[in-house]
């Protein structure tokens, strides 16, 4: 439905307007959205739950990446805050709808300057949808020096925060150390992806000081992480849901 909905704007637009850059936004979008469709049947399952976790109000995706969260939450939520710090990226989230607003910048424990790492492949050439705010070890980087917000910065002047997705390749612990306000003020729920169980543990750690409870998705289930640590880890995916205690 969502192809053929689009394939008729696509028709729309070339008849009235005829330009280049439509047709590229039209294009942009349909690989947003099957690749929407291709996440959530690989793993991204999370994906399928934002509907269950958004009504209204506002979600912020950090390490937005390409969109694809953005791009689920802005059916749901009243406004998305997409944040990025890779610049290279900025072609592919412009393609997002008009209620997704673009902040391009990392996010850490505090207001500052910082290295931002990109690998390289063998080829010289840079992967701008894997980069992050910790050094990469035994890899080909180039590095870019990037501004560092902190979350309750970013969300200063935003009202009813609803959903917090954090993918930042290894610092997540570093956006929730710069979030307090958002946490105390807000209790979104929050979409953490932690690379390690010992990533998992640190966060949950500090997250349980804020009445935060772990969750994952396994084979379409919702369950408590104390219950799938022992899981086949194929079928777990590694993104953590969040919710604050009552």
């Amino acid at each position: 439905a969502v192809v053929a909905v689009e394939a008729g704007c696509l028709c729309f637009y070339l008849l009235t307007c005829g330009t280049d850059s439509m047709l590229k936004t039209i294009q942009s979008r349909l690989r947003l959205r099957t690749k929407i469709r291709k996440s959530a049947t690989r793993g991204e399952e999370e994906l399928l739950l934002i509907q269950h976790l958004l009504s209204s109000g506002t979600a912020i995706d950090i390490g937005a990446n390409k969109g694809i969260y953005s791009l689920v939450m802005s059916r749901y939520a009243d406004r998305v805050i997409a944040v990025e710090p890779n610049v290279d990226l900025k072609s592919d989230l412009d393609v997002l709808p008009a209620n997704c607003e673009l902040v391009f910048c990392a996010v850490g424990e505090q207001n500052s300057q910082a290295v931002f790492y990109i690998p390289l492949t063998e080829k010289g050439k840079n992967r701008p949808n894997i980069g992050s705010l910790i050094q990469m070890e035994d890899q080909r980087v180039e590095k870019r020096e990037v501004e560092v917000r902190t979350l309750d910065d970013i969300a200063a002047d935003v009202d009813d925060i609803q959903l917090v997705k954090i993918d930042v390749e290894g610092a997540e612990i570093g956006v929730l150390k710069g979030a307090p306000e958002v946490l105390r003020k807000h209790r979104p729920t929050l979409i953490v992806e932690c690379l390690s169980d010992e990533a998992q543990e640190e966060i949950s750690e500090y997250l349980l000081e804020f009445g935060y409870i772990p969750f994952r998705c396994v084979g379409h289930r919702l369950q408590h992480n104390s219950q799938v640590k022992n899981a086949r880890h194929r079928t777990v995916d590694r993104n953590v849901i969040y919710f604050p205690a009552a």
